[in-house]
C-alpha cells in the first residue's frame, strides 16, 4: 500500500493511484445484476427457470440456469463479456449435452432467449 505523505501539519494526502484493480465483489455483482435481467427475460417467455448457486452437496462448475422450455433442457452459464467459463464449468456442460440437453454460455438477455431455440447440435 503507498505510503502517505504530509502536505501540512494534520492533513495527509494519499498519492495518486494510476490503475487500481476492479474488485472480484464489484465484477460479481455486474454479473449478478445480468443474471437476473436473464432470469427474468426467460421466464417472461414462458420457461421454468432454477438458479444455481454454489452449495455444499452440488456439482462444482454447474450452471448457472437449469431451464426447462417446451421440453427442451437447458443449462446456462452467464458470462461478462470477455469471461470464460471454467474447467468445472465446461465439464458440467459437456455431461449436460451427453444426456441430451442444450447448453450455452450466455453474455446477455438476447443470446440467452436465442439459446431457447438452440437445436442440440448446434
Amino acid at each position: 500500500m503507498p505510503a502517505l505523505r504530509p502536505i501540512a501539519p494534520a492533513r495527509w494526502e494519499l498519492p495518486e493511484l494510476r490503475s487500481a484493480p476492479v474488485d472480484s465483489l464489484e465484477i460479481a455483482a455486474r454479473e449478478a445484476g445480468l443474471a437476473l435481467r436473464i432470469r427474468l427475460a426467460l421466464e417472461g417467455s414462458g420457461a421454468y427457470v432454477i438458479t444455481i448457486h454454489g452449495e455444499p452437496m452440488g456439482r462444482a462448475g454447474c450452471p448457472d440456469f437449469i431451464v426447462c422450455w417446451h421440453g427442451r433442457f437447458l443449462g446456462l452459464e452467464v458470462k461478462r463479456a470477455g469471461n470464460i467459463p471454467t474447467r468445472a464449468q465446461l465439464r458440467q456442460m459437456e455431461l449436460i449435452r451427453k444426456a441430451g440437453g442444450i447448453t450455452a454460455v450466455v453474455h446477455s438477455v438476447d443470446e440467452a432467449i436465442a439459446a431457447l431455440s438452440r437445436r442440440r447440435d448446434e
